[in-house]
């Protein structure tokens, strides 16, 4: 085998291993998460069924059925969310572009579009379209040369 095969071959199976590992993460956060919820939701039983005061427990599911109707109102902290970070050069990046483009279609169209109910949630989810369109090598020279890939010898 030619050496370009076997870097080829090595570089496959450390996409591979990798995409593995993300997946794997990826489960094991799901099964955390419904692990979690499912403590949430006994020690809730467990509270609502300790209270003596069926007054208390009925204005707890009035605001509970509430947040569910209008999760719009629902403060962002309480929603379920992830955490992202970015380095100072990709935020300043991301607003250059969509500062301007947000503002116009608040200005346009009179609405108010707050970053974190509105702004993020759109640019990740478009973000997310585009990669899934994208093939492994666009992905990984797109990652290259953006520097936000940590493993040089993959490019």
């Amino acid at each position: 085998m030619s050496d370009d095969t076997e870097k080829d071959m090595d570089r496959a199976a450390r996409i591979g291993s990798r995409n593995h590992d993300r997946r794997q993460r990826r489960d094991d956060s799901q099964e955390q998460q419904e692990s979690q919820k499912s403590q949430r939701q006994q020690i809730s039983q467990e509270q609502q069924a300790g209270s003596a005061d069926s007054e208390s427990v009925e204005q707890q599911e009035s605001q509970k059925s509430q947040r569910q109707q209008r999760p719009e109102e629902q403060p962002v902290t309480e929603r379920r969310h992830d955490t992202y970070y970015l380095r100072d050069d990709l935020r300043k990046e991301v607003n250059r572009l969509t500062v301007g483009t947000f503002a116009e279609v608040e200005a346009t169209h009179g609405v108010d579009l707050d970053t974190n109910r509105h702004r993020r949630p759109l640019l990740l989810l478009l973000g997310a379209e585009r990669i899934a369109e994208m093939d492994d090598d666009e992905i990984l020279s797109k990652l290259v040369d953006e520097d936000i890939l940590d493993d040089p010898q993959i490019s």
